[in-house]
């Protein structure tokens, strides 16, 4: 989706073109004032014109060396010639003479020696043969691509980057409808480009404006004039009244940022940062001096183990939130990965070592929290609440006196899986689903986040078993099975735990696909699910134990499917 700013933009430049029906208005329209202001004003705008082309008006922009631009040769850059479509993007061959045989660049503005060095930024894309001439693509000069971190995303129509939030943000938008194109650009990032390369922005306008039906070229007489409205805004015109109009100059457009300036905005902008950042108030744990109490993630507010500056508590002191905290990035699978301690935004900020105390509150490192981007780290305040208890002791163990801890059903669940996809066993292959994403524990007091969870975790686990393979197992081990069974009651077979020969069965995946079956039939019910929930509550007490119990379980049928099926692959290769 292009900005808002962009489109906005559009319509203007379809509005210049409309020809007014009242004389004394085509006249003034013929002037090209509206057209002037226009410019004008986009030259101060968040949104800079980088191309466009409407009815009657073109706009054309080239960066220019600082060292080529001054001092300002008018008369020279009035002599610029390019049109619409002239170039695609890469190089052309020129030949001057019958000896003469030259590679040309694509952005080549004849007739102005200023402008012999200057760089065009977007070109169009168009094979002859191929591509469809009224729907030709845009593309940006490499270097100005890769400088603003930005790729083609078709379904925005835009150049995007991934902001600080990890969300797609246009930076360079492009229309092609309704006799208009347009391509603009981000007018922060463009400013950043022109400092960092030394140029200058150029705008090369053309509002050549007639009534289409009566227009039958320009007349031998009427005067063309040279108008300078300033240093930086001049053209050429003329004007036939109640005929038609053309009106041809340049507008110098010099950053908005001094050096100094754009680094900052380059900083602020990795780091997340605003100008009046003053850090965000938490509720901490201060272990250092025994106590709870307030402290902003400001560096110079805490200290650590090393400096130990007298008064601040330690850096790794943690901070207490609700746990509904977590139910954003749990949410939006796409952009955020929610793993056992650590949550990452796509393309932009980790959390690392966050986690869940006995009293089910979240909590992070005041280190941690400081590494967020400013709005991130609000969204987190706005959950910070008093510690009910502190951390719990496997966490002592291994944040602080650097001990490894046997893995926690979910890791155990997970780590069969990987090691099974990593080992290419022919009884199960993974999904869609990832095996880490798939296996998180709900942390939060959400139901649906809950039954979501295990939706999910059953969808990995139970679908990538091998249907097929497992009855070839069965079939050559000489086990009877009927045609209609599937995955759980093969698996069972397979593991002689069926319940048709004295067997207890695989209860932790047969559980898990009761719960599955029950779940996706009860949210269309009158009660919503809410009996599996409350049974899950009252045997163990909140979704979370529930789910890592259920883990367990799955877990020690994984293992007892791995041995029988390993054993049998290794009898039939004998």
């Amino acid at each position: 989706m292009t900005t808002y700013e962009h489109s906005q933009l559009v319509e203007a430049i379809r509005e210049l073109g409309v020809v007014p029906s009242v004389p004394a208005d085509f006249d003034e329209w013929l002037t090209a004032n509206r057209h002037l202001q226009f410019l004008a004003r986009n030259s101060q705008a968040s949104e800079q014109i980088l191309h466009g082309n409407g009815p009657f008006s073109y706009f054309e922009t080239v960066i220019v060396p600082a060292t080529d631009l001054y001092p300002i040769d008018k008369a020279d850059l009035l002599r610029w010639n390019c049109f619409p479509f002239q170039y695609i993007a890469g190089y052309g061959m020129s030949m001057a003479a019958d000896d003469d045989l030259r590679v040309i660049p694509a952005d080549h503005v004849s007739d102005s020696t200023t402008l012999r060095n200057a760089h065009r930024l977007v070109f169009h894309r168009y094979l002859e043969g191929v591509d469809d001439p009224s729907t030709r693509s845009f593309e940006l000069w490499q270097q100005f691509e890769h400088t603003l971190a930005v790729t083609w995303m078709p379904e925005y129509d835009a150049f995007c980057r991934i902001n600080e939030h990890g969300d797609f943000e246009s930076i360079v938008s492009t229309t092609q409808q309704d006799r208009v194109s347009l391509v603009t650009c981000n007018r922060s990032f463009l400013d950043e480009y022109l400092v960092a390369t030394d140029c200058v922005l150029v705008v090369l306008f053309d509002f050549t404006m007639y009534r289409p039906n009566q227009f039958n070229g320009w007349p031998r007489d009427g005067e063309e004039t040279v108008v300078t409205v300033d240093d930086d805004l001049f053209y050429r015109q003329r004007v036939i009244e109640s005929y038609g109009a053309y009106t041809r100059g340049v507008h110098v457009i010099q950053p908005r940022y001094t050096k100094r300036e754009a680094i900052a905005s380059i900083r602020r902008r990795w780091s997340g940062r605003q100008d009046d950042d003053t850090g965000v108030e938490f509720t901490i744990i201060d272990w250092r001096h025994d106590q709870v109490r307030e402290v902003s993630t400001e560096r110079d507010a805490t200290t650590n183990y090393f400096d130990a500056v007298e008064g601040r508590p330690f850096e790794l002191s943690p901070a207490f939130f609700r746990p509904e905290v977590l139910l954003k990035y749990t949410a939006d699978q796409d952009k955020y990965t929610v793993e056992d301690r650590t949550i990452h935004c796509r393309g932009a900020w980790s959390m690392r070592s966050f986690g869940i105390n006995d009293a089910g509150q979240v909590f992070a490192y005041v280190c941690y929290l400081r590494s967020l981007p400013i709005d991130e780290q609000r969204y987190w305040q706005s959950f910070n609440e008093r510690p009910k208890a502190g951390l719990p002791e496997h966490v002592i163990e291994t944040d602080f006196r650097g001990r490894w801890l046997e893995a926690t059903p979910p890791q155990r669940l997970r780590n069969t899986l990987i090691r099974w996809e990593r080992g290419e066993v022919r009884w199960w292959r993974a999904g869609s689903e990832d095996i880490t994403r798939g296996t998180v524990v709900p942390r939060s007091t959400s139901r649906d986040e809950w039954a979501a969870t295990i939706l999910r975790t059953a969808a990995l686990v139970i679908e990538g078993f091998q249907v097929r393979m497992v009855r070839q197992y069965l079939t050559e081990a000489g086990k009877t099975f009927e045609p209609e069974e599937r995955s759980i009651v093969l698996l069972e077979r397979a593991c002689g735990v069926h319940r048709d020969s004295g067997g207890s069965g695989l209860t932790g995946l047969r559980e898990m696909q009761r719960i599955r079956n029950e779940g996706y039939v009860a949210h269309r019910s009158s009660d919503g699910g809410r009996g599996l929930a409350a049974e899950a509550i009252g045997k163990h007490g909140s979704y979370p134990k529930h789910f890592e119990t259920l883990c367990d379980r799955v877990a020690d049928d994984l293992t007892q499917i791995e041995a029988s099926l390993s054993e049998e692959e290794g009898t039939k290769g004998q």
